[in-house]
């Protein structure tokens, strides 16, 4: 697959960034669309103490999903200046992008207004390997981490009555696990409600 929407695969030529204090921060924002991020299990430890993590069906397929803001608004996050106030916590797909996995090919996003092919900026991707400023640990044996999430998804969705409705952002209806099983996603998933507004 060389293409989805603006996402581009990486081994198609090489990136550069340039800042993202540059650009009016549209990744940030639900109002241009980044509302929801898809998850694998593997994500909850960066991701519960400070985003709710919830459960809602995207293209088909029932999963756990980061709720970035209310799709209305930016991520609270982001100070009166346009800066990220939990920079060095900020969760995987926020340190990830405009990079994405896609099973184990990875992505970039050439909407980016920071993405440039020229050989400007920063190292994003050099013959089709992602710079070392850019990589994440998210990026290692991604499909098998996307197996790991469907094994932990199909546990939990064997009674669809364990799930609660708490609400809707851009369209997707969210549900928190109200059902027996516990282990350490649950309670990840769990004490991240506290998030919710």
């Amino acid at each position: 697959m060389e293409q989805i929407g603006s996402y581009i695969n990486i081994r198609e030529k090489d990136f550069y960034f340039g800042s993202c204090y540059s650009c009016d921060k549209r990744c940030c924002d639900g109002r241009a669309g980044y509302s929801l991020t898809p998850l694998v299990v593997e994500d909850f430890m960066e991701v519960y103490k400070h985003f709710p993590i919830l459960f809602g069906s995207v293209n088909g397929v029932f999963r756990p999903l980061m709720v970035l803001n209310d799709g209305d608004s930016a991520c609270s996050y982001l100070d009166e200046n346009g800066y990220c106030s939990i920079y060095e916590e900020r969760p995987p797909a926020c340190r990830l992008y405009p990079l994405s996995p896609f099973f184990d090919e990875v992505f970039i996003d050439a909407a980016c207004p920071s993405v440039s092919g020229d050989a400007l900026g920063v190292s994003i991707v050099e013959k089709g390997n992602v710079s070392k400023e850019f990589y994440h640990k998210r990026l290692e044996n991604f499909a098998q981490k996307l197996e790991n999430t469907s094994t932990f998804m199909e546990e939990l969705v064997a009674d669809e009555n364990d799930f609660e409705l708490v609400g809707e952002v851009s369209g997707v209806a969210l549900y928190k696990y109200s059902g027996k099983i516990e282990n350490e996603m649950i309670g990840m998933h769990r004490e991240s409600l506290r998030h919710l507004e």
